[in-house]
């Protein structure tokens, strides 16, 4: 049995001082794991009305702690960001009044984290109780005015409930200030991939960022050799905390523009052509530029812009250096 001292001495030693603050954005991080793992919680051997007064302490620190930073703790456990990015990136933070209802279905963004090249946005969705979510569950057509590449995942989910991060990356281009998000015709798709819908209609949310950039750029303006030419010039990378994207003038690039960033650590990270959630690809063509092959077919010129997310919050300077065709770039 815990008397008023021992509970009082929980407390305190909960109190989320600044010595404590890492480890409770661990435990966040340790919370998250076990929500994905299925594992058993460490206090499982504890008395439960002990696990109960610490679960709801822990729990009550956890959710200041993400508040006082300014982060939604989703973005916390999705992100794992270290306390020290977590203030570097406050300016990055939009925490947006956007919400509509309509036809029993409400939307809500929770919070949004963006650099120049992308952004995330936190939102909860729920839904009738005619309705059960599943995986499969998903609305028809879904925008955002802006040029680019949009996936999402589904963080957490219940009968009526959905949470979800949307990435949305720009093709080559920056990223506005006031967004409008559409989503049109809630369904379903069944085995043969044929949607079915359950509601008609459009839920339209309009906003604003009001987030302070924090992307790096790099001026690079040098020739590369790929593909059997060295017609090609990389003219600029950007690079966040959050994303990276690459830049280059050339031609016939589709297959061999595949840039790959190591990091200090000797690690690497392959950017694959392909549009998915972690990766954005475009070309923008400039006919003025535009080349004869001998047989006179046409060559085509354009930038070439390829973005990727990073699987989570980094440091720029743990970046060592972006290696395309011939060519490394130093970062930092």
């Amino acid at each position: 049995m815990y008397n008023q001292s021992d509970v009082k001495d929980i407390f305190e030693s909960f109190t989320p001082t600044k010595e404590k603050k890492e480890e409770l954005l661990n435990a966040i991080l340790i919370k998250s794991a076990l929500k994905k793992s299925g594992g058993l919680s460490p206090f499982r051997q504890l008395r439960p009305a002990f696990v109960i007064a610490v679960l709801l302490v822990a729990l009550t620190t956890i959710t200041a702690l993400a508040v006082s930073f300014g982060w939604n703790e989703r973005l916390i456990e999705f992100l794992h960001p270290s306390e020290k990015q977590m203030q570097e990136l406050e300016g990055a933070i939009s925490t947006p009044l956007a919400a509509v209802s309509r036809k029993g279905v409400t939307i809500q963004i929770k919070q949004t984290i963006a650099d120049r090249q992308g952004v995330y946005l936190l939102y909860d969705m729920t839904v009738p109780e005619w309705i059960e979510l599943t995986d499969h569950t998903v609305f028809d057509y879904r925008s955002l005015n802006v040029p680019g590449g949009s996936s999402q995942k589904i963080i957490e989910q219940s009968k009526h409930k959905r949470t979800a991060i949307m990435y949305v990356s720009v093709d080559g281009k920056e990223l506005p200030q006031n967004l409008k998000l559409n989503f049109e015709d809630l369904g379903y798709y069944d085995d043969s991939y044929q949607f079915n819908l359950l509601i008609e209609g459009c839920w339209d949310l309009e906003f604003e960022l009001n987030n302070i950039d924090v992307t790096k750029k790099i001026e690079v303006n040098q020739k590369v050799d790929m593909n059997g030419t060295n017609n090609n010039i990389v003219t600029n990378i950007y690079v966040s905390p959050i994303s990276i994207l690459i830049n280059i003038e050339g031609d016939d690039l589709w297959t061999a523009f595949l840039p790959i960033v190591t990091f200090k650590n000797g690690e690497e990270m392959k950017i694959e052509a392909v549009n998915d959630f972690n990766t954005s690809y475009s070309f923008r063509n400039l006919p003025e530029k535009a080349t004869l092959n001998d047989d006179g077919s046409v060559r085509l010129y354009g930038v070439y812009s390829i973005s990727r997310r990073f699987d989570q919050i980094i440091d720029i300077s743990e970046i060592e250096s972006v290696s395309i065709g011939d060519l490394t770039i130093p970062v930092s």
